[in-house]
């Protein structure tokens, strides 16, 4: 059960550095994608 536990709170991690990293990228590969479509 502790195993389980440790799991969901390392899974739950996980998810949250993904979310902030993305919503910290996503205004920079748009940026660059409309660079790109530009030229």
């Amino acid at each position: 059960m502790k195993s389980k536990l440790l799991f969901v709170t390392l899974f739950a991690a996980l998810a949250l550095v993904v979310t902030s990293t993305v919503s910290m990228a996503a205004p920079i590969v748009i940026k660059f994608s409309h660079v790109v479509a530009e030229n």
